[in-house]
């Protein structure tokens, strides 16, 4: 289990204002609103959605939904709404349970609309430890594309190859 705080973004946004919040909250991904619910966008596919011309977050099909928990979930089952660290047990149980990767709490429906665009940060409570480590570090800022790997492409380090392929899987190599 863990938590990380990510920018919070309008389902909406641009996916180069997506990469410029994650630069500078030093995430690699974002949550945004969408009318479904939430949404979890990873840094791999923003980069990848700019080098094949796309525009914005709605037109990325690498996303993961995020199971958006009430407080009235929650207090029943003793999870505090804020500092969850207490209830971890619980905590996964109720996520096994929905069968959710990763969940927000949400004390209230007016949440959402409260903070203006960007929105600012969100808290969102991961099942594995190392999703959340992955999510707390910084975008970097070249990707390799290697189809076969889904919605995880794999980071890679300037400098770049010559031939612009990576060596592992000889996939493009994108950049942003």
């Amino acid at each position: 289990m863990g938590t990380v705080d990510l920018p919070f973004l309008p389902y909406t946004s641009g996916l180069e204002v997506a990469l410029q919040a994650m630069r500078k909250y030093q995430r690699s991904a974002v949550v945004t609103d969408a009318k479904e619910g939430l949404w979890l966008f990873r840094a791999g596919p923003v980069v990848q959605g700019l080098a094949r011309n796309l525009k914005y977050l709605a037109d990325l099909e690498t996303r993961k939904r995020v199971y958006t928990a009430s407080h009235e979930e929650l207090l029943p089952l003793g999870i505090p709404l804020v500092e969850t660290y207490p209830a971890w047990d619980r905590m996964r149980e109720f996520m096994d349970e929905k069968a959710r990767a990763y969940i927000v709490i949400i004390p209230s429906k007016s949440f959402l609309s409260l903070a203006p665009e960007p929105k600012g940060l969100i808290q969102l409570v991961s099942r594995h430890e190392e999703l959340a480590n992955l999510l707390r570090s910084g975008p970097t800022d070249c990707y390799c594309t290697d189809a076969s790997r889904g919605s995880s492409p794999h980071e890679f380090s300037q400098p770049l190859p010559k031939d612009g392929l990576c060596p592992f899987d000889q996939s493009k190599i994108v950049c942003s």
